[in-house]
């Protein structure tokens, strides 16, 4: 059957694209490479940068130029104020990179999450989870800025245990918005062991989910 849509309507025939841009989160536990394996995209970067910890790891890519905005807020009698002067500033800040710079990276996403609750609830801690709904819109509109736009963007997200009641469980997550991996386009996990070094695992791919599960390590 061939489509037959009315003259005037709204449907319009898409052709399948490809953009030669990455939207994607790194995640990882403390000390296993995320900043590094941002770095390692092809031309300079942007670090929009609410942790603070780049020292060393600059150190490894002289020939790169990083341009850095980094965030701070002193926790408080007046947390909510500066969290949210904070936020303002970030949202500014990324839409600017996002034309400006070939490789955008915010270091990281679990701490924005913490920065935006605080801007929106003035705590973090006992919030009815139906209040979550704007905060959630709001973050993925910034994905959906950065899938807009012709850079790669990288979220960084630390890792935290999963929990069943008290007991911790084998699994990991990510501290930050839960439905992050959602959003983005792909998904990868970076790993260090003592014998093996640094890697990285393809946990999604949405472009190419053939990948799915491969490990990189090395020059990989």
């Amino acid at each position: 059957p061939v489509a037959n849509p009315p003259p005037g309507s709204r449907f319009k025939l898409t052709k399948p694209t490809t953009h030669r841009r990455l939207v994607c989160s790194i995640e990882g536990l403390e000390k296993t490479g995320k900043d590094h394996l941002a770095l390692t995209a092809d031309g300079d970067a942007c670090v929009l940068d609410f942790d603070q910890n780049l020292e060393g790891v600059l150190l490894k890519f002289p020939e790169k130029s990083v341009y850095v905005c980094s965030y701070e807020y002193i926790t408080g009698i007046d947390s909510q104020n500066a969290a949210l002067e904070v936020w303002v500033q970030f949202r500014k800040d990324f839409t600017e990179a996002l034309k400006s710079f070939p490789n955008v990276i915010v270091d990281t996403g679990s701490q924005m999450w913490t920065v935006i609750r605080m801007a929106r609830f003035g705590k973090l801690a006992s919030i009815p989870p139906m209040a979550y709904g704007p905060l959630n819109t709001e973050i993925k509109e910034i994905v959906r800025e950065a899938k807009e736009a012709e850079c790669n963007t990288m979220f960084l997200h630390r890792l935290k245990p999963v929990y069943i009641g008290k007991d911790r469980t084998d699994k990991l997550e990510i501290n930050g918005f839960g439905e992050f991996g959602f959003e983005v386009q792909a998904t990868l996990r970076t790993q260090w062991d003592e014998a093996e070094g640094f890697s990285v695992k393809v946990m999604n791919c949405a472009q190419n989910m053939t990948v799915a599960g491969v490990e990189l390590s090395g020059d990989e």
